[in-house]
């Protein structure tokens, strides 16, 4: 390394980057030293990121009979909190009325805050809405991403005022949704409706369960909880209903199976599901895989790094980004049940949408893409030693994805990946993918793909005709040497090419790359795949292959974009001489810039 090329690196925020066009066009080798003039613009932090929550604004706006509205930084002006006001105001006087109740109700402190990010790191929780039952406080967030799903959280506060407590969760849950008739936008009958439609509803057994209730998706059992409560008042009447509130037991609700399901049958037997089909057709996607890095509040994806980090990736020309949620096994041969991450640090679903939000704000296509992480291991490893390990494995793996589906669609994500490199269990269990498809497709209307791992899995999965599009994690190596001419490593991926192009025109769908990426280290096409194994930090070579690459999916009929691996959630991650993956602060970044500037 010469001695130029180091005061280069360590000036990488004040000096102009190496001319990747002028290397290539001069025949330069991954390690030349030939410097270009306009300086490649980089993202620059002025300072640190501090948040000072004692200096946050904190204002009572607005005293009614029965809330207090507290506000934290709001940018709500007095007629939006009039609203909220008149809502819950409502909304109570719905509850007086129903349980006839004249009990006086101690005034609730109703707490407004402007981001996930402001009331996680006040609150200790990153929920968009919650409780504090001692505090007799609702705490809200209320801004253009996150409104109108509020109402159902203080309708727990008072019906735990107005009513003995309730013996189900799903009672108190679904009597709390059935005052709030636009529930997830469309309503909690809505998506009961769609969910009982395409097969995709829990039995009664698992609603009434306290520990499947408790670990199922909070959308799908919120929507079954609200149908639920609307069953029993019809049944029962308002007056019974109340009486029974805090005494009914599972079993006794397990009798009313047969004309539970009588109802639902009756309830959606003209019923309709808005159909809004989205395509990925017109310009190919041009982006990344969002990764939720550092696992904080402050730098994952609900923060305000995060919206900063996808406005440079939108300065880049960039239009998509896979928002990448986990779940966890701890062994791939012992299925067990795969949670929805919960956890403030982590890809909860609070941050997923907020991280989705802000990339369509940008223009960008929002490819929703679960993962399983698999402890020292990969998700390629994942086989079970009998049938019924196996049942519980797609089970599990069914209810998780179920979960995901129903966030898509209610959100409008613009795609929806179902898997990603299970290549021993996609080619051993074709049948049970293909219904896994089958059982999605009820509940979102987008295009579905699946990530399929390099190599076998992709060449020879036979299940590609039931989605929308091909999907690729691509980690061919382009060659073996340690300085290869870029002539070596197009001829390398022209051979990835043609493995590609056998798969796109026998099953006629177009191809997405949903994973290709090249570490900065020397020699990084050899295993795109693996780690740094202590290789120097090499920007170049990594500009290189991104070049390589650009090149050769250009004009290619079966191209519809690519997702590289990958760009963080917040903009230092690792500094900006790592030998990761991401390209920003990169040559490789300005290799992006200039390909998505002329792929339409």
């Amino acid at each position: 390394m010469t001695v130029l090329s180091i005061f280069l690196k360590k000036s990488i925020f004040l000096i102009a980057f190496f001319s990747l066009a002028h290397c290539q066009s001069s025949g330069l080798s991954p390690k030349s030293t030939a410097v270009k003039a306009p300086p490649i613009s980089t993202w620059k932090r002025p300072a640190p990121l501090k948040i000072d929550l004692s200096k946050d604004v904190i204002d009572t706006v607005l005293q009614t009979p029965h809330f207090r509205f507290i506000t934290h930084n709001s940018v709500l002006n007095e007629t939006d909190v009039k609203e909220i006001a008149t809502a819950c105001e409502n909304s109570l006087e719905a509850l007086l009325v129903f349980t006839g109740n004249s009990k006086k109700i101690v005034p609730i402190n109703y707490h407004i805050y402007s981001s996930i990010e402001q009331k996680a790191l006040r609150k200790k929780t990153i929920k968009t809405v919650s409780i504090e039952e001692e505090a007799n406080s609702v705490c809200i967030v209320q801004n253009q991403h996150f409104q109108g799903n509020q109402l159902s959280i203080e309708h727990k506060l008072l019906i735990r005022q107005l009513l003995p407590k309730a013996t189900i969760t799903a009672l108190e849950d679904g009597l709390s949704k059935h005052f709030t008739k636009k529930w997830q936008q469309r309503g909690y009958a809505y998506w009961c409706g769609q969910l009982y439609l395409s097969n995709n509803l829990p039995p009664l057994e698992e609603l009434l369960n306290e520990e499947v209730y408790q670990n199922e998706s909070p959308l799908v059992m919120g929507a079954m909880s609200g149908v639920f409560v609307d069953f029993l008042i019809g049944h029962f009447g308002q007056t019974d209903f109340l009486k029974k509130f805090g005494k009914w037991t599972k079993e006794e609700l397990l009798i009313l199976k047969p004309k539970w399901d009588d109802f639902l049958k009756k309830q959606y037997s003209d019923f309709e599901i808005v159909r809004n089909k989205r395509s990925i057709s017109g310009t190919p996607l041009k982006g990344f895989n969002f990764a939720h890095e550092g696992y904080r509040i402050y730098n994952g994806y609900g923060s305000q790094l995060a919206k900063e980090s996808l406005e440079q990736l939108a300065s880049i020309n960039s239009n998509a980004v896979s928002i990448v949620p986990y779940s966890f096994m701890r062994d791939p041969r012992k299925p067990r049940q795969l949670l929805i991450e919960h956890r403030d640090g982590g890809e909860n679903d609070e941050s997923v949408l907020f991280a989705h939000f802000e990339a369509q704000q940008l223009g960008m296509h929002t490819m929703l893409k679960p993962q399983i992480w698999v402890r020292g291991s990969w998700p390629g490893d994942i086989q079970m030693s009998s049938e019924a390990d196996w049942r519980i494995f797609f089970d599990a793996y069914y209810r998780w994805m179920r979960h995901y589906a129903l966030l898509a669609e209610i959100n409008g994500f613009d795609s929806l990946c179902i898997g990603v490199e299970f290549s021993k269990a996609t080619l051993a269990k074709e049948k049970e993918w293909r219904h896994l498809i089958q059982q999605i497709r009820g509940i979102y209307n987008g295009p579905l793909t699946y990530a399929a791992n390099w190599g076998t899995e992709f060449e020879q999965l036979q299940f590609w005709d039931m989605l929308d599009f091909i999907g690729l994690n691509c980690y061919y190596p382009l060659s073996k040497e340690a300085q290869p001419s870029k002539r070596t490593l197009k001829k390398g991926f022209e051979k990835v090419i043609q493995k590609i192009e056998k798969v796109t025109a026998r099953f006629k769908k177009p191809l997405v790359f949903t994973e290709i990426g090249f570490r900065s280290v020397d020699g990084t096409w050899k295993d795109p795949h693996e780690d740094d194994q202590g290789r120097n930090f090499n920007e170049q070579s990594q500009a290189l292959a991104y070049e390589v690459i650009f090149e050769g999916v250009h004009n290619k009929d079966w191209y519809k974009g690519i997702f590289w691996w990958k760009w963080p959630s917040y903009l230092e991650y690792k500094g900006p001489i790592n030998t990761g993956f991401a390209p920003t602060n990169k040559k490789a970044e300005e290799v992006a810039k200039k390909w998505f500037e002329k792929t339409n």
